[in-house]
Formats: C-alpha cells, structure tokens, sequence
C-alpha cells in the first residue's frame, strides 16, 4: 500500500508545482469524465430511461469514476483518511447554514422555472442526490489540484474541470456561467473542505438551475435509479470509514 507523503513546497501555498501520482491520477479521471459524459448526452440519452445509458453514465461514470474509485484511492490504497476527501465531522454546523443560506438565496428562481416544467419537483429531488458531482469536482479533484499547484491554481483547474465536461452539451455562454459558478463553489470548498457546504441542499437548488440552462429535465423515474447509486455510495464511504477506524485503531 502506498502512504507516502509529498514534502510541503517551500515557497507560498498560494502557487507551488508539485504533481504526484495522485494528481496525474485525478487528471486521467477528468479527461476520462469529459469523455464519457459527453458520450452519454450526445450519443446516448438519459430521457428514455434506456439501459446502456444508465449502466454507462449511472454506473460506470457516477457510480465508479466519480466516487467509488476516489474513495478506494484515498482509504485503501493511500492508507488516508476520509478528510482528504472533505468528509468531516468539523464545523458541521456552520457548513449546514452556509448552506442553507445560499440555498434560501438561489430558492426564488429555482422555483420559478420548475413550477413550470412537468415533474419540477422530481427535478429538484433529482440533483439533490447526485452526490457525484461535488464529490468528485471538490472533493477529489479540487484537493488534489491544491496539493499538487497551490490555493490559485487549484480553484482555477477546479472551475475549468467542472466546466470542460460539460463543451458540448451546454452552449458557449452558459459555459461561461458554469466556469463563474464552479469556481465560486471551488472559493467557498477551499476554506470549509467540507462536502456538506455542498451537497445535498447547496447542489439541489444550484444545479436545478444549471441542468435547467441546459435543457436538462429529470423524472422520477431517474429519481428512483439514481437513489440506488446515492445508496450504493454512501454505503461504500461508511465502509471506507469503518475500515479507515479500524486501521487506526490497530496502531
């Protein structure tokens, strides 16, 4: 099991270039994200409920790529614990209000729009599940980037990641607004390192407004399987965190 820790940069932390197997690793994620998620809402479609679609963007993308395999990185094969990962006991309070306070901010056109739209609340519940993406955005991309560059650089590659995968499906401007929106997620990660700023209440009211912009309308039905993923991981990282305790325990 590789544990080995990478010496601190001596210059600032705001820029540093120090990249290690962790950071290529995050890296071939992103390019192997941008790849399949454009292969499924260009080639594939997600509205007809269809197999390969699920089993290619649910399971394999979401349910393995996005956070399965970073947690298996971290917890089993670095030996490190599930902070580095941005899952936290600390200041479960305050991540909770930031929160909610955003979400209060971003509630009145979120819904707005999905009054308007069959199966608005669906579409809601929907993005509040998908723990995918501000896990494997922030959580493990973005740590990895900081790490490896410094604070500036790794807020920078966070906003840019978060928006390349989505060229091709979302038009040039509203990439634009997703490139300002990832990187404000990305200043606000960077001083809590706390997944619960983000996810669920945060991202059900942000992303509803995002997935809207891009055209992008969920049912329940995409509610239903996409709780079985949500189950699926969470079950894993409280196995991870099991066997991360016992570990430690054992020294």
């Amino acid at each position: 099991m590789e544990n080995k820790e990478v010496p601190e940069s001596k210059g600032s932390k705001l820029f540093m270039f120090s990249p290690n197997k962790d950071t290529y690793i995050a890296i071939f994620t992103e390019i192997l994200m941008i790849i399949l998620y454009f292969s499924t809402t260009n080639l594939l479609s997600l509205s007809n409920n269809t197999v390969i679609p699920f089993l290619i963007f649910g399971i394999l993308t979401n349910l393995v790529l996005n956070v399965l395999f970073p947690t298996w990185w971290i917890v089993f094969h670095r030996g490190e614990s599930l902070s580095e990962l941005g899952i936290s006991k600390d200041r479960i309070l305050l991540n909770i209000v930031i929160s909610i306070g955003f979400s209060i901010f971003t509630a009145f056109p979120v819904i707005l729009q999905i009054s308007q739209i069959e199966n608005g609340i669906a579409h809601l519940v929907y993005n509040g599940i998908i723990l995918w993406e501000p896990f494997f955005v922030y959580c493990w991309l973005q740590l990895r980037y900081e790490k490896a560059f410094g604070i500036i650089p790794g807020i920078l590659l966070t906003g840019l990641s978060f928006m390349a995968y989505h060229i091709g499906t979302f038009y040039f401007e509203n990439l634009l607004i997703l490139l300002f929106w990832g990187l404000i997620f990305a200043i606000i990660f960077h001083f809590i390192k706390n997944i619960i700023v983000l996810w669920p209440l945060t991202w059900s009211f942000s992303s509803s407004l995002g997935t809207l912009m891009g055209n992008m309308v969920f049912s329940w039905d995409l509610v239903f399987l996409w709780s079985i993923i949500l189950g699926i991981q969470i079950a894993f990282i409280i196995f991870a965190y099991t066997y991360s305790n016992q570990k430690n325990f054992k020294k």
